[in-house]
């Protein structure tokens, strides 16, 4: 319930009601009560339901600017997923936590670190592996396959600058997945991500 709140409160993410601060009490009245659910349960669906519960939190604080306590919480998610995943290497409602967690992860970055470029790219690579085990599995989930797109994209702008063929063969990749999900579902935004796509690939084009 509490995470239900917070997303409606500020969410970043969600259609909120402008309380940024609130929605980041609510994630953390809920991670305590995750914690406490872990430390009496062997269910890895609560193990897996922690991990989400610090990747709420440490999402939001970078939202609202404490950016090493956003590094500090999604470290401790994705520990939570590594470690999980070694027990259960094909169990897609981990490996899809554990590629939500580095895909978050190298958004947030490294600060203040002199390596942060090149964790990032790491970060977004390990993303894209585990969206790959995930896809061996299920290969028409639209979810898993917008979420590989997305990946493909994101990492796409970080090569941009130092290695446009890398970024473009990102880009082209991510616009051939956005063609199959559009086929798929006629959501409105899969369509825009087939926009933004051909645009990336143009900037790529132009530099």
């Amino acid at each position: 319930a509490y995470e239900r709140v917070g997303a409606v409160q500020g969410d970043y993410l969600q259609n909120n009601l402008g309380d940024s601060q609130g929605t980041l009490v609510s994630y953390q009245k809920a991670l305590e009560i995750r914690k406490q659910i872990d430390a009496g349960s062997r269910d890895w669906n609560d193990r897996v339901a922690l991990a989400q519960n610090y990747r709420l939190v440490g999402r939001q604080q970078w939202a609202n600017g404490d950016l090493h306590g956003a590094r500090e919480h999604i470290d401790r998610a994705i520990a939570i997923s590594e470690d999980l995943i070694k027990a259960q290497p094909e169990n897609s409602k981990i490996l899809s936590e554990l590629g939500i967690d580095y895909g978050v992860s190298a958004r947030l970055g490294y600060p203040e670190d002199r390596s942060a470029h090149e964790k990032i790219i790491e970060d977004y690579r390990r993303a894209l592996a585990a969206d790959e085990i995930l896809l061996k599995s299920k290969p028409d989930d639209v979810t898993a396959l917008y979420g590989y797109a997305v990946d493909l994209s994101s990492l796409g702008v970080v090569l941009e600058g130092s290695d446009p063929q890398a970024a473009l063969a990102n880009y082209e990749k991510a616009l051939e997945i956005d063609r199959k999900v559009s086929q798929i579902s006629p959501e409105p935004r899969y369509q825009r991500s087939l926009a933004i796509d051909y645009g990336t690939i143009a900037s790529v084009y132009d530099d």
